[in-house]
Order: C-alpha cells, then sequence, then structure tokens
C-alpha cells in the first residue's frame, strides 16, 4: 500500500498479510459500485439470494473469499452493499473482521454502459459505537476502458 499527497509526497507506506487481506475487501465492495460487470458469473462469481431484494456474493480475490451482500431498491437501484471486511486494527486494536457498509447512493449515472452510484458513503465498523463514516464521495465521471 502506498499514499502519496498530490501524487509526489509518500505518506504511507506498508505491506504484510494484514495489508493484502485488507485491500482484498477494499477490491470487494468496490465491485458492485464502480465495476458491477465484473461480478458476473463467468468471472467466478457465486450469488445467493438472501431475500426478494438482497444476494450475498461470494468471490475469491487473491487468496481471500470475500461475501458481500448486495441490496437493491424495487427499481434496481443499488442501494447498499455490506461485508464483514478485515482490519489490522479490529474493534479493540486487535486485527479481526469488522462490518464496512456502502449506502447513500442517492443518484446514478450511467458511463461506457456501467450504471453505477455518483453519491457514495461507505461506514466502517458500521452498527457499532465506534463506526466510522470513513468515505464519502460524489462521482462526477467514470472512464471504463
Amino acid at each position: 500500500m502506498r499514499w502519496y499527497l498530490w501524487f509526489v509526497i509518500p505518506m504511507v507506506r506498508a505491506d504484510g498479510p494484514d495489508i493484502t487481506r485488507s485491500a482484498a475487501g477494499h477490491v470487494a465492495l468496490e465491485m458492485p459500485l464502480l465495476l458491477p460487470s465484473a461480478l458476473l458469473p463467468e468471472a467466478g462469481v457465486r450469488w445467493e439470494a438472501v431475500d426478494e431484494r438482497s444476494a450475498r456474493v461470494r468471490l475469491m480475490i487473491g487468496r481471500e473469499e470475500l461475501v458481500p451482500v448486495i441490496s437493491v431498491a424495487p427499481d434496481g437501484r443499488l442501494e447498499r452493499v455490506e461485508m464483514m471486511r478485515w482490519d489490522p486494527d479490529g474493534m479493540n486494536g486487535i486485527p479481526d473482521y469488522v462490518r464496512w457498509v456502502g449506502d447513500g447512493f442517492a443518484e446514478e449515472r450511467t458511463f461506457a454502459g456501467h450504471t453505477i452510484p455518483t453519491v457514495v458513503r461507505v461506514t466502517k465498523k458500521a452498527d457499532t459505537p465506534q463506526a466510522d463514516a470513513f468515505f464519502a464521495a460524489v462521482i462526477e465521471s467514470a472512464q471504463y476502458r
């Protein structure tokens, strides 16, 4: 993992099994939001109905099996993505899986044939007193190549 300020100044450098597991979870959470076509059965993804508006998606990223639950509104719009994701800090400073939730998908647009939410909110440690509104964004454009 490498984070840069203004693409120039290195801010974070980390690696190891905890970072790899966490990164796999990051990818699994982003797939339904930004690249839904990556969740087709042809890509090795297995879908299981939870109820009439939710499905559990089983996918492998590296050596990690990840299982996001995707919920849609009655009109088919993405409503919520939730998943247990590896967190090197866990709930009490001990590495463990914690619940991450993506929701707040108030709007969506289609870019190059992919309809995605353009308002996104992701909460770490969701549904706990330690819940952290970890990420929020408005997507103005997207390019698919």
